[in-house]
């Protein structure tokens, strides 16, 4: 019984003393918070009273601000203005100025320009004149020199071939151009032909072809029909020599073949001249043998008879054709 009435008294003492320790503390909470709304109703009363403040502060310095601005933008416009009106003065009185200036400019150059033909005209039309006078002149005197030249070499050129129709039978070349192997036409039936840096020689290498000479490249003094005519030409190589000729219709006879030696000798053959169609009359000289084999040809002569002599031009190749027919040139 002691023990159970000591613990009730130690209870209501324990509880005594919460409710005491409660009660002081309710009353400090309230006294802390009664205490914090001062300070911050203090606070935020003082924090409006700054904001009043610098928003007047700031009112009156934005006003003063906004007034300034506008009495210094009036002032720069009315300067500026100012500015642009003397510049436009100025301007237009200068422009006037120069316009004024170009125009007379303009006429003195025009009446320079009308003085400077006018005396050019006179000083050409003098030298115009004489230059003509002179260049008739000296037209006149060329025309009669250059006439008695020519006359002179016709009748030197017409003296030599009258003298070359008077050689011996078989004398005359009838090929022209008979040292420019360049002119002629060639057949290749399997190979390629080389012209000589000179155009002299002809390098023909092929089983069958070489040099085709046509009337074209013949004189015009003919032989009659019946005559025998030679064509030879001087020839070297390892291939065998083959000359025909052909009447206008087809090949006479089936041609030659001729071994060839490796140095330059004149070989020849001699056909009867029976023209079928003068037009379409031809000489060849070909190599026939094989692919690799050739022969170097020059000196290509066709004559009249039945002898072939030695190499000469046509007396045609001497003259620059000045004299080729009876006729002569005339203005």
């Amino acid at each position: 019984n002691d023990v159970s009435e000591t613990l009730d008294n130690l209870v209501t003492s324990t509880k005594k003393t919460i409710d005491e320790l409660i009660a002081t503390s309710t009353e400090k909470i309230d006294t802390f918070i009664t205490d914090s709304k001062k300070k911050v109703t203090d606070l935020l009363t003082k924090g409006q009273a700054d904001l009043d403040a610098a928003k007047k502060a700031n009112a009156d310095e934005l006003a003063k601000f906004k007034t300034d601005s506008a009495t210094q933008l009036a002032d720069d416009t009315k300067k500026q203005t100012e500015a642009l009106n003397k510049f436009n003065t100025d301007s237009s009185g200068q422009l006037a100025k120069d316009k004024t200036d170009w125009d007379s400019f303009l006429k003195q150059a025009g009446t320079d320009k009308d003085k400077t033909i006018s005396d050019l005209k006179t000083a050409n039309a003098d030298q115009i004149a004489q230059s003509e006078k002179d260049w008739q002149t000296l037209m006149d005197k060329s025309k009669t020199d250059g006439q008695t030249v020519l006359d002179s070499f016709n009748e030197q050129a017409k003296t030599l071939i009258d003298r070359a129709d008077n050689f011996k039978v078989g004398g005359r070349n009838l090929v022209l151009n008979s040292s420019d192997l360049s002119r002629y036409g060639y057949w290749i039936g399997d190979g390629d032909k080389q012209i000589s840096d000179d155009k002299s020689e002809v390098t023909v290498t092929t089983v069958h072809g070489g040099v085709n000479i046509s009337r074209a490249h013949l004189s015009n003094n003919l032989p009659n029909i019946g005559d025998m005519v030679t064509i030879s030409a001087e020839i070297k190589g390892d291939s065998n020599i083959q000359f025909n000729y052909h009447d206008g219709k087809s090949y006479v006879g089936g041609g030659t073949k001729i071994p060839a030696t490796a140095d330059y000798q004149r070989y020849s053959t001699t056909f009867a001249w029976k023209p079928v169609n003068l037009d379409s009359t031809s000489f060849v000289i070909y190599a026939i043998g094989s692919a690799e084999q050739s022969l170097t040809i020059r000196d290509i002569k066709i004559e009249i008879g039945n002898v072939a002599t030695d190499w000469s031009p046509a007396p045609e190749d001497l003259m620059p054709k000045l004299y080729y027919t009876d006729e002569k040139e005339t203005d």
